[in-house]
């Protein structure tokens, strides 16, 4: 009898032990290998979608972003991101086992990370280049123009994508292309609390990271660099930047995108050659103790034109002495012998020859001290 009651003791013992192993296998089956977050792909149309002839979203969004450590998170859209540019390019058929592995090793603690939809990953798109070159709140790490897969699919060949660097939908076949990843997930109301409101006092916040290298040689058309820039047909901004100008003496700084402007600019126009020369000697004498003002790239002269004409006929802040007429860039135009120049006086951007006549205005970043 004891032995009959040792063996079934022996046999629960097993029995409770094959279980366990079964059921841990079960686990590790659905983390590594059946995970709900890979990727679930459909065939979504376009149409559903509020864009321009160009693809480009025709509304920014009200995000409410905060950083926390390596995500973003959305209050607006209840959406957490991965806060880093993603993985390198890939193809299409490895995001499920690049989102496997980031819910295997639980990136920043989570789980159930997923490659996000079309819609969501639109609702990162801005309407102008304000994190360098990208389309893309500078909240984010800047991802250097790169398109981004998405879950949704045009056809059974080929899969949606977003381009920050256009702002803009493409498809690209899955079999060849490459594109990267930037994983996303629902938020609950128990990961984080609400966003504080901002301080009303201290320092304010940079909230545009704009271009300040020139884009030289362009190596686009004329038509996909106003694209660039994120500018309509007409060749005005889609999007408007909120300054927050301050004049002190012979400056004006612009803490919303962290520029020192020179208030006065040329009171005559100058060739291309002559805006250049002027800039070599303004920089010799300096303005306000600073010898490192450079010609402004398109996206910060666009920081400072206005929807509306508010001084003197021209689409920028009274802040500013301004004389009406184009203001040179230093972005290069596709023919070479011209530049871009923005016509404040008429509030759009157009390509002027070199030879031609346009006023000045130097910038300098506000960090940087000559």
């Amino acid at each position: 009898m004891i032995l009959k009651n040792r063996n079934i003791k022996k046999f629960l013992v097993s029995l409770v032990a094959v279980t366990c192993c079964i059921i841990a296998f079960y686990l590790i089956y659905q983390v590594y290998f059946t995970s709900e977050t890979d990727v679930t792909s459909r065939i979504v149309p376009l149409e559903g979608f509020n864009l321009d002839e160009f693809n480009r979203p025709l509304q920014d969004l009200d995000n409410r972003f905060t950083a926390q450590g390596e995500v973003v998170v959305d209050h607006a859209a209840r959406l957490m991101w991965d806060r880093t540019a993603g993985s390198g390019p890939i193809g299409y058929d490895d995001t499920s086992s690049y989102i496997r592995d980031l819910n295997r090793y639980a990136f920043a603690g989570f789980q159930d990370w997923r490659l996000p939809s079309l819609g969501e990953l639109l609702t990162l798109v801005e309407l102008m280049p304000v994190n360098g070159e990208d389309f893309i709140d500078p909240v984010f790490d800047p991802v250097n123009g790169g398109g981004y897969w998405t879950a949704d699919m045009r056809s059974e060949e080929k899969a949606w994508a977003v381009s920050f660097w256009y702002g803009s939908v493409h498809s690209y076949n899955v079999e060849n292309a490459r594109r990267r990843v930037r994983a996303v997930r629902s938020l609950r109301f128990e990961d984080v609390p609400s966003p504080a409101e901002p301080p009303t006092e201290g320092a304010p916040e940079i909230r545009y990271r704009l271009r300040n290298k020139p884009r030289t040689p362009p190596g686009q058309t004329e038509e996909l660099e106003k694209l660039l820039f994120g500018l309509d047909k007409k060749g005005r901004p889609r999007q408007y930047v909120q300054n927050r100008l301050a004049a002190k003496g012979e400056v004006v700084i612009d803490y919303a995108t962290g520029l020192l402007w020179q208030r006065t600019g040329t009171d005559h126009p100058l060739s291309y050659a002559e805006a250049l020369n002027y800039t070599e000697e303004t920089n010799q004498r300096g303005i306000s103790d600073f010898h490192d003002w450079r010609l402004p790239t398109i996206p910060e002269l666009l920081s400072v034109l206005e929807p509306k004409q508010k001084n003197s006929g021209g689409s920028i802040d009274p802040v500013f002495q301004y004389t009406p007429g184009g203001y040179w860039s230093a972005d290069i135009c596709v023919e070479m012998e011209a530049a871009w120049v923005v016509l404040f006086h008429l509030g759009i951007v157009d390509c002027e020859p070199m030879d031609a006549k346009g006023f000045v205005r130097l910038v300098r970043n506000l960090k940087d001290r000559g």
